[in-house]
C-alpha cells in the first residue's frame, strides 16, 4: 500500500483519519439501509457520526499551524493568507465541486431521486451546515439528507478556513481564551441535535488549534497526556460515541464538548510512527486515511443511490456489500483523477504566492507538524 508521494504526511493522524472515516461509513450505512436487514440499526446505537469529531479536532491541529507557515514563507500577514486560503480553495474546493458536479449530472439524468437543486447550490457554496440546520430541526424544503447532507460537514471545515490565519497570529494567552470560552459556552448553549448551532460546530475544530499550537510550543503539560495507540483510539471514539448518544437528549452542548475534548486527548497522546513494523490492519487505517477525502465525499449519494438500484434484485446485506464496493471504486477514482492533482496544484499555487520562485520554489514540500 503505497503513501501519496507529493507530500510529507504524520502516518499516526493518517491512521486516525481511516478510523474516523469508518465510524462515518459504519453510522451512515446503517442509516441507508436501517430496514433492510437485521443487524444495521445495531450500529446506530451509539454515535458513530462522531467520527467527524475527530476529523474536526485533526483540522484545527494541522491547518492553523499551516496557515502560520504561509505566513512566514510570505513574509508578510496578507499575502500568506491569500497563499493559504488559494490552497484551501484548490486542495478542497476543486475535488468537492467535481463530486458536486457528478451528482447534479445523475440528478438531471433521473439516477438519483430526492436531491433539490438548492441542495448542491448550499454544498457547492460551503454553506451546507447552514443550510441542512432547519431541514434537520424538521424543515421539509430540503432533499433526501441521505444524498448529500453530509456537505454540512465541509462548509464547516471551509469556515474554519476562512478564520484559520487569524487564529494563527494570536498568541498563547489568547488561544487559551478563545477557546476556554468558546467550550464553556458551547457547553451551556441550548444546542439540540441538528439546530443551527449543533451545525456550527467549532468545539473539535478549537481544540485541534489549541493542542497544534501546543505542540508547537513544546509545552510541558503534552507530556503527561497518556500514550494512545490505535486500539486505544478505536476504544475511545467509541466511548465518545456512546457519550454523544446519551447526551444529546438534553439538548446542551455538553456533548459536543466532551466528544471535542475526548478526541483531542486521543491527537495530542497518538503514539509515535513505527513505519513497516505497523500491524497490518494499522496500515490499512492509514491507507483509508490517506483517501479519507475522498471516500467522505462520495460515500454517501454511492451508498443511497446503489441501494436504490439494487435492493430489489437483492438481499439487504448484499446490496450493503455491494454499495461499500462503489464507495471504494468510485472513491479512487476520484483520488487518482481529482483529488492529488488538486492537492499538487494547491501547493504549486500557494508557493507561487508566497514567494514566486517558480515551480522550484512550488515542488518546496512542508514539513509535517510531528516535530
Amino acid at each position: 500500500m503505497s503513501s501519496p508521494p507529493t507530500e510529507n504526511r504524520d502516518a499516526q493522524l493518517d491512521a486516525l483519519r481511516g478510523l474516523a472515516i469508518c465510524a462515518v461509513l459504519a453510522s451512515h450505512v446503517a442509516l441507508v439501509f436501517r430496514n433492510d436487514f437485521t443487524f444495521a440499526p445495531i450500529f446506530l446505537v451509539p454515535a458513530l457520526g462522531v467520527g467527524v469529531d475527530l476529523f474536526f479536532v485533526i483540522s484545527g491541529y494541522l491547518i492553523v499551524a499551516r496557515a502560520a507557515r504561509s505566513m512566514v514563507k510570505a513574509g508578510g500577514f496578507w499575502l500568506g493568507a491569500a497563499a493559504f486560503w488559494a490552497g484551501r480553495v484548490i486542495r478542497i474546493g476543486v475535488p468537492a465541486w467535481v463530486a458536486i458536479g457528478a451528482l447534479f449530472v445523475a440528478w438531471r439524468l433521473g439516477t438519483l431521486q430526492g436531491l433539490h437543486k438548492d441542495d448542491l447550490i448550499a454544498a457547492a457554496a460551503f454553506v451546507g451546515n447552514l443550510y441542512w440546520a432547519p431541514c434537520f430541526a424538521g424543515n421539509e424544503r430540503c432533499g433526501d439528507p441521505l444524498l448529500s447532507s453530509h456537505f454540512w460537514s465541509l462548509g464547516v471545515e471551509m469556515q474554519f478556513y476562512a478564520l484559520a490565519p487569524f487564529m494563527a497570529v494570536l498568541g498563547r494567552r489568547w488561544v487559551w481564551i478563545v477557546v476556554s470560552l468558546a467550550l464553556m459556552v458551547g457547553a451551556l448553549a441550548w444546542r439540540p441535535w441538528g439546530g443551527f448551532w449543533w451545525t456550527l460546530r467549532p468545539d473539535a475544530l478549537l481544540v485541534g488549534v489549541l493542542i497544534g499550537m501546543e505542540t508547537r510550543w513544546r509545552a510541558d503539560w503534552l507530556n503527561r497526556v497518556p500514550k494512545i495507540d490505535l486500539r486505544l483510539a478505536a476504544y475511545w471514539l467509541l466511548v465518545a460515541a456512546v457519550l454523544a448518544r446519551i447526551l444529546s437528549f438534553g439538548g446542551t452542548g455538553i456533548g459536543l464538548v466532551i466528544v471535542a475534548l475526548i478526541f483531542g486527548m486521543v491527537v495530542g497522546g497518538r503514539g509515535q510512527d513505527i513505519g513497516a513494523r505497523a500491524p497490518w490492519g494499522t496500515r490499512l487505517l492509514r491507507w483509508i486515511g490517506e483517501r479519507s477525502f475522498s471516500i467522505y465525499l462520495v460515500h454517501l449519494p454511492v451508498l443511497s443511490g446503489l441501494r436504490a438500484a439494487l435492493l430489489e434484485q437483492a438481499p439487504g446485506w448484499a446490496a450493503a456489500a455491494v454499495a461499500m464496493i462503489g464507495v471504494v471504486a468510485a472513491a479512487l477514482c476520484l483520488e487518482s483523477l481529482v483529488t492529488r492533482p488538486s492537492m499538487i496544484l494547491a501547493r504549486r499555487v500557494a508557493a507561487r504566492i508566497c514567494d514566486g520562485k517558480g515551480v522550484k520554489a512550488s515542488l518546496r514540500v512542508e514539513a509535517p507538524l510531528a516535530e
